[in-house]
């Protein structure tokens, strides 16, 4: 079923502050329980900075076993069968993105992942497709990352509950 273009309210934002890369892999699990496939994720950021971590959490979420999980970054993509199916792409080898991957990230009926997202961005833009940006950016201490979500409004106030329960339950690990 294709994508039809999405011209509702502009995208707002929701920031999470991780302090670990287990922070980082529960926000991706977290976002596997709101997820409604067809979805796109668009995960940028510098190297080292967590994106994979936080697809991974996402595959964990969606059922996938972990030491199934890894980076595509030398196949380019991964493909993860199951009620759920997730496409992990990594682009950071890719210069240009060719037409038949976009249009196999819009064709896709599952939960597509694509790391260095901005290398898609505009083509998914200039179709009008809604996707959900995150942005990781390292935070004060070696191990923080500041991690930006942007998207639509229906989809962020679902994670705007998944940050107040994160919220709860890290509170309580550091207690």
């Amino acid at each position: 079923m294709a994508r039809k273009p999405d011209s509702r309210k502009p995208a707002i934002v929701i920031r999470f502050h991780s302090r670990s890369e287990e922070e980082t892999s529960l926000l991706g699990k977290g976002l596997a329980g709101i997820l409604t496939p067809p979805a796109i994720l668009l995960v940028k950021g510098e190297l080292g900075m967590g994106k994979t971590v936080l697809i991974k959490g996402l595959g964990e979420g969606l059922g996938i076993a972990r030491n199934l999980l890894r980076s595509p970054a030398f196949l380019t993509a991964l493909l993860y069968p199951g009620p759920v199916p997730l496409l992990h792409l990594d682009l950071y080898r890719k210069n240009i993105v060719e037409p038949e991957q976009v249009e196999e990230v819009l064709s896709f009926e599952g939960i597509v992942a694509v790391e260095w997202g901005e290398r898609m961005e505009q083509d998914l833009k200039e179709r009008g497709i809604p996707v959900l940006l995150i942005q990781i950016r390292k935070g004060k201490r070696e191990e923080e990352r500041r991690i930006s979500l942007r998207g639509k409004a229906q989809i962020l106030r679902k994670i705007r509950q998944l940050q107040k329960k994160m919220r709860g339950e890290t509170k309580g690990k550091r207690e």
